[in-house]
């Protein structure tokens, strides 16, 4: 699955600056590097799961 969870189902832009080690999403196009976001509703719809009795998520950045 090549996905982002988003809290809506939307093209967002994958922030992949050098100077850091992983990816940001954001919203707003940054460049032309697009991922499909789904919600998680949706993401749990779509692959056939009807309970989730653990997630973690690194939401580091993401608190703003």
């Amino acid at each position: 699955m090549n996905a982002a969870v988003w809290d809506k189902d939307e093209q967002v832009s994958l922030d992949r600056r050098a100077e850091s080690t992983g990816h940001r999403v954001a919203s707003q196009h940054i460049d032309d590097d697009f991922i499909q976001a789904k919600t998680l509703e949706h993401l749990m719809n779509e692959s056939g799961i009807e309970q989730i009795d653990l997630l973690k998520i690194d939401i580091e950045g993401a608190e703003n």
